[in-house]
């Protein structure tokens, strides 16, 4: 976010370590090869201070060439140096970590998502707390852009959590959503916050699912117009990515085997379900 030109990236692969431009892709630097562990799935850098970056290593979507991880690394020179937390080497609950975010006003406060639960730390991962454990993969931790108080999470064959207490208790917030549901993938409106996306995954085809009251309903998007939106394939499992549009709450993109640009018309009404 320093870099004015918008050119300087990082990124990571999941058995190919982390990588940096900063020519916007034209050439690239691998920043880790002497890591011992290269499969890098999950970066975040503290919004509070840019020196400050995480990853998590371990592909979590138990595919049969998944690369096991071994923790979460640390930079505190911007992407140039990595060390690991001692405290996630060698531990079974960060194998796979999938997610991890950093809370805006303090790079101390981490949450990570991981194959067997939310785990949070508020020493820079020096020590964590087990704040859910419920059983099922968390796949993705997102926060309330407006409001680090407010946390969303997706469980595998489960559907949604929610935090109002910045990650320390998690509840239920899957009301609406559909039975046979597996991978799912959300987006918080940054110009609504109340207005959220969720890819979902049922039986290898796609559904969007919206809500308009920060997750307390869900209602199924129909498809009135345009191609055929079974984006995910029969790869959702694996292939599912899905953000909301900077300046329209009405507009999401989602990607898996193909890319969509999805717009809601109408009014969201919640529909029964678990």
């Amino acid at each position: 976010p320093d870099d004015p030109s918008k050119n300087t990236w990082f990124v990571g692969s999941v058995s190919g370590g982390m990588w940096k431009t900063t020519n916007a892709g034209t050439s690239w630097t691998n920043k880790t090869p002497t890591l011992p562990n290269l499969a890098i799935v999950t970066l975040a850098m503290a919004a509070s201070n840019h020196n400050t970056m995480y990853a998590g290593t371990g592909e979590g979507f138990s595919n049969i060439d998944a690369v096991r991880g071994d923790g979460i690394w640390m930079s505190t020179d911007r992407g140039e140096t990595w060390s690991q937390l001692s405290s996630t080497h060698s531990n079974g609950d960060f194998s796979y970590v999938n997610r991890v975010i950093v809370d805006p006003s303090n790079d101390k406060i981490i949450l990570a998502a991981t194959n067997t639960g939310i785990f949070r730390s508020n020493n820079g991962g020096t020590t964590w707390t087990t704040v859910y454990s419920g059983g099922g993969k968390i796949q993705q931790i997102v926060e309330n852009p407006q409001n680090f108080n407010i946390l969303y999470a997706t469980r595998n064959s489960y559907g949604v959590l929610k935090s109002f207490d910045r990650g320390l208790t998690w509840t239920a917030a899957s009301l609406g959503l559909g039975g046979g549901i597996s991978r799912t993938e959300l987006a918080v409106s940054p110009v609504d916050t109340a207005r959220l996306f969720l890819a979902v995954e049922t039986s290898s085809v796609a559904d969007l699912y919206v809500s308009d009251d920060g997750g307390a309903g869900w209602a199924k998007a129909t498809h009135s117009s345009g191609t055929s939106s079974n984006w995910l394939g029969s790869q959702g499992w694996y292939d599912n990515a899905i953000i909301a549009h900077p300046y329209n709450k009405d507009i999401c993109y989602v990607g898996g085997l193909d890319i969509y640009k999805i717009q809601i018309t109408g009014s969201v009404t919640q529909t029964p379900g678990i």
